[in-house]
C-alpha cells in the first residue's frame, strides 16, 4: 500500500527513530499539519496521493518498533482512507479535510 519510490529529502531530514507511539503520533501531526500545503502543490488528486505515500514512507521506515509501526501504518491507511472518500476530491476538500 504505502511502497513508492525515493521519498522526498525534505521528509528524510528527521531520522529520529519512533519508538513509542506518542513519538509516531507527533510525526503523523506534523504530516497532517503539511497536507494543506501539499495539496496545494499537487491539486490532482493522483498525484497528490503518489506524493503522500512518498512522505509516509519515511515514517514507517523510522518506526523500529513493530507495534508502533502497525499502528502508524493503520493511522496513515485511514487519513488515505478519509481522502479517497472525496466524492469531488478536489483541493480544496482536501485541504480541509484535517484542518
Amino acid at each position: 500500500m504505502l511502497d513508492c519510490p525515493e521519498p522526498p529529502a525534505a521528509a528524510m531530514a528527521d531520522a529520529t527513530p519512533l519508538r513509542t507511539v506518542e513519538a509516531a503520533a507527533a510525526a503523523l501531526e506534523t504530516l497532517r499539519a503539511r497536507l494543506p500545503a501539499l495539496v496545494q502543490a499537487h491539486p490532482d488528486l493522483n498525484d497528490f496521493l503518489a506524493v503522500f505515500r512518498a512522505e509516509c514512507v519515511p515514517l514507517l521506515q523510522r518506526a523500529d518498533d513493530p507495534a508502533v509501526r502497525a499502528w502508524l501504518q493503520s493511522e496513515l491507511e485511514l487519513i488515505l482512507t478519509e481522502l479517497r472518500a472525496w466524492p469531488a476530491a478536489d483541493a480544496w476538500a482536501l485541504a480541509t479535510l484535517h484542518a
